[in-house]
């Protein structure tokens, strides 16, 4: 809401309102079923629609509706899966279509608003999702690099990392604007790509993962 940020910690989901200065806190209670399903918060998402998606990183996904308090949560569908241990949540992205996907360590999945689970549908680790201005949805496969997903199942491979001369593990993508992305590694490398050239620039390093 106005004047508040939001942050995601290991210590649950903490609002700061800036106007009165004061925390307030969202964190897991074993007692409490409407309480968020882990401390370990990893991503958060606003919809359109004013609720907040928040992402764990091994209880699933929880929904958090001003019109209704009580959270909810989304576990994913573990069915027909040899390993079915908890995916850590990467990213939350809603596209233009109203899909809510979910990028984890073991795949990009989608949520299901009838059923209300969460699918597997790409089996790869998917960290980090935009759209293009075409409306083109740009994905990060962490070691895989940096993909474009077009209609009808195709991808095209922007940045290949895992060539011999470029290795690079991709935490976080965003969009600076209509052409220019941001891409952030686990080796603390902050790079620019820019969809028109295809070209990818080096523009600053620090000690620590960039998310």
């Amino acid at each position: 809401g106005s004047g508040n940020i939001w942050l995601g910690t290991w210590g649950g989901l903490d609002i700061f309102n800036t106007k009165s200065n004061t925390f307030t806190n969202y964190s897991h209670d074993e007692n409490d079923p409407k309480s968020l399903s882990g401390n370990d918060v990893s991503s958060i998402m606003f919809d359109n629609e004013g609720s907040l998606w928040i992402g764990t990183f091994n209880n699933g996904v929880n929904k958090l509706d001003y019109s209704n308090t009580p959270i909810k949560k989304y576990l994913f569908n573990t069915s027909g899966k040899v390993n079915s241990s908890p995916e850590v949540v990467f990213d939350l992205f809603k596209d233009n279509k109203g899909i809510v996907w979910v990028g984890t360590d073991k795949g990009l999945s989608i949520f299901n608003p009838q059923k209300e689970t969460i699918t597997s549908k790409y089996f790869f680790t998917s960290s980090g999702m935009v759209h293009d201005k075409s409306g083109n949805f740009l994905v990060t496969t962490g070691i895989g690099g940096l993909y474009k997903f077009e209609k009808d199942n195709h991808w095209t491979c922007y940045v290949d990392s895992t060539t011999a001369t470029f290795s690079e593990l991709f935490h976080s993508l965003y969009q600076v604007s209509n052409d220019n992305f941001l891409l952030g590694s686990m080796n603390g490398n902050l790079y620019l790509f820019n969809s028109l050239t295809k070209k990818l620039k080096l523009i600053a390093s620090i000690v620590s993962d960039i998310w």
